[in-house]
């Protein structure tokens, strides 16, 4: 009887662990279709307003954030039931106070959307909505509700993308940005509602009361980790908007569409490899037994330098008809762009093996060297050679992420000889320190 038990438990873990990988999968190909989509039916103009829009939404939700969901997430988990109602009215106002303060200061210079007025108007609600979601996909991980979490994150940004693709092929008056946005707003605050449902039956509100002490430590723990968040996004953000000031948006939409087909690479690694083998990578760090660390070390960047190489193949075989397919010259008259961003791209996923090592490790502090490294590397780049055009920015990127890829690897040699399991790190303590750059 016991060992049906234990038999029926690990399939339930085995079917949850599934659903989640497939709603990941599902995601991450609907912002494919949704890129192809809208280079399709677009403007190349209206797609440069489109990148410089989600560049936006995801620097200014990082930074509305404060990075306080790094403090939550730890505390969440060490604090006694009746008071965690307590630490999440807390981050509410935490959130609250960065809202008001991030509308205040304008978040993003006017004058990057002086050409297209009313997405600026678009733009609030849609951070908010957009980052209350994911705070509570983040929540909903730490409270061990993965398939919650994963429908969550499903809302924010896989089934819209599939429903805006329908709309724009069915309806030709829906072949505008507006729709997009109402679409992206609707089921972000459809993923909003779902958390909040999925936290409250978790987090019963009883006995709240505000702890400004521990308010006061968490923006103490949180900022520097913010600041480290928002450098590895800027790399990805910044050349949109250096592009736009200096060039037509026309060209900032080739771009756009360049790097989110690039993001490929990232996905399937992520997806492919990162999340099905860094736990057992983590957990045998821990352990006293050398030989298995290593063992899991090497198929683990054997997988990932195999996943960066198979999608780079797909996309320099796939990219070409693709083009042919949208039917606009403009994109294939930059298409040596997007071999410099596939590079680039191809560089950021191998710069993951490091970074996970020294993750595990808990040597923060090369990490946060390499980001800013990085980061100040992207912006000199950027000033020198966005003037040049789309080419000049790729290159900014490009020399970006090497500068990431060799400093990270250098520390990791550097700790190599080091014996695994002697430093303790706890998983949840500040995320994993990387960025999504879509």
């Amino acid at each position: 009887m016991k060992m049906m038990f234990f038999w029926n438990q690990e399939r339930a873990q085995l079917s949850i662990a599934f659903l989640g990988v497939a709603l990941r999968a599902l995601t991450s190909g609907s912002k494919f279709l949704l890129f192809f989509i809208l280079a399709y039916y677009l403007e190349p103009a209206e797609l440069g307003t489109w990148g410089l829009f989600v560049a936006a939404v995801l620097v200014g939700g990082y930074a509305v954030g404060a990075g306080y969901s790094f403090f939550v997430i730890r505390e969440v988990l060490r604090v006694p039931t009746e008071e965690r109602g307590a630490l999440i009215a807390e981050q509410g106002r935490v959130y609250l106070a960065t809202y008001v303060v991030a509308m205040l200061l304008g978040l993003l210079p006017w004058f990057f959307w002086q050409k297209t007025p009313q997405a600026y108007y678009w733009l609030w609600p849609i951070l908010i909505v957009d980052h209350l979601s994911l705070e509570g996909y983040h929540l909903l991980i730490a409270l061990s509700r993965p398939v919650l979490a994963n429908t969550v994150i499903f809302l924010r940004n896989g089934c819209w993308g599939i429903l805006v693709a329908l709309g724009m092929v069915l309806g030709p008056g829906l072949r505008n940005l507006n729709f997009v946005w109402a679409i992206w707003l609707f089921w972000s605050s459809a993923a909003v509602l779902l958390g909040a449902w999925g936290i409250r039956r978790e987090i019963p509100a009883k006995n709240i009361r505000v702890n400004w002490q521990r308010i006061r430590q968490g923006l103490r723990i949180a900022l520097p980790l913010l600041m480290a968040t928002l450098l590895t996004q800027g790399i990805f953000s910044i050349d949109r908007y250096f592009l736009d000031f200096y060039h037509a948006r026309e060209i900032v939409g080739v771009y756009t569409f360049f790097i989110g087909m690039a993001n490929f690479i990232y996905v399937v690694v992520d997806a492919g490899v990162v999340t099905i083998q860094y736990p057992a990578l983590l957990s045998a760090f821990h352990l006293p037994d050398k030989a298995l660390y290593r063992e899991k070390s090497r198929r683990y960047w054997r997988s990932m330098v195999a996943a960066t190489l198979v999608a780079v193949m797909l996309l320099a075989i796939g990219i070409y008809p693709m083009l042919l397919l949208i039917g606009r010259s403009i994109y294939i008259a930059q298409i040596a762009v997007f071999g410099v961003l596939c590079a680039a791209f191809a560089l950021y996923a191998l710069s993951l093996i490091p970074h996970y090592h020294l993750y595990a490790a808990g040597l923060d502090r090369p990490i946060m060297f390499s980001t800013v490294a990085a980061a100040l590397v992207a912006l000199l780049l950027n000033i020198f050679l966005a003037p040049t055009g789309a080419m000049g920015v790729a290159v900014a990127v490009l020399g970006a992420l090497a500068t990431l890829l060799s400093a990270k690897a250098i520390f990791w040699l550097r700790s190599v000889n080091n014996c695994p399991g002697e430093k303790q790190v706890g998983e949840g303590e500040a995320g994993n320190g990387v960025a999504s750059p879509s």
